[in-house]
């Protein structure tokens, strides 16, 4: 997969599986329920209050 994005292909690809999604992904989109969260790279993505809320939980819920 890694050889193939840096070929300059593009690749959509559905992971549930972080630490997968982190280390081959340069450009990230998170949905929940058909709504879009968050989108840019990884780090950012995941440091994003509202994937934390959908995908870990909130303290207040």
């Amino acid at each position: 997969m890694r050889q193939l994005a840096q070929s300059g292909l593009g690749i959509v690809m559905v992971e549930h599986i972080m630490h997968v999604i982190m280390s081959l992904s340069d450009h990230v989109i998170c949905m929940a329920f058909g709504e879009l969260l968050a989108e840019g790279d990884p780090k950012h993505v995941a440091s994003h209050p509202d994937v934390i809320r959908a995908y870990l939980g909130d303290d207040n819920d």
